[in-house]
């Protein structure tokens, strides 16, 4: 399973609409390319036979509470510290069980997709780091 935040620079904010288009884009006639790629309200579902990925865009106080929480705690050292404890909005990835690591790479190419769409800030929740430090 796959857990981790894409945070949005307040400079870099985007709509679910641009996200699920540049995700259209970057695995458009890829080899493995998800069999669908939908949007249900704030949601994207990335969907390979029975895996399914999803990302959901979440905003409001408490995003902006928890995004303060991790630059304090995890942002030790990352360039952008003070702008990732200001972060109001962000997407939250989910993959489904993944055993043998399959959609690991396509979990990092929709993070890369999110970076094509503005300024973010991606963290991967296991391991409490963030995945892009040359931002």
């Amino acid at each position: 399973m796959y857990e981790g935040l894409i945070m949005l620079d307040r400079d870099s904010e985007f709509s679910v609409e641009a996200f699920q288009a540049e995700l259209e884009r970057t695995f458009l006639g890829k080899p493995g390319a998800p069999s669908q790629i939908t949007m249900q309200g704030s949601q994207i579902t990335l969907q390979w036979g029975a895996y399914a990925l999803r990302l959901n865009r979440s905003a409001g106080p408490n995003v902006l509470e928890e995004s303060a929480e991790i630059a304090e705690s995890c942002g030790e050292g990352h360039p952008e510290r003070e702008r990732i404890a200001e972060c109001r909005v962000r997407f939250e990835l989910v993959g489904d069980e993944d055993p043998d690591f399959n959609h690991l790479p396509d979990a990092l190419l929709a993070g890369e997709a999110a970076a094509r769409c503005g300024r973010v800030y991606r963290f991967d929740e296991e391991s409490q780091e963030f995945l892009d430090l040359e931002q």
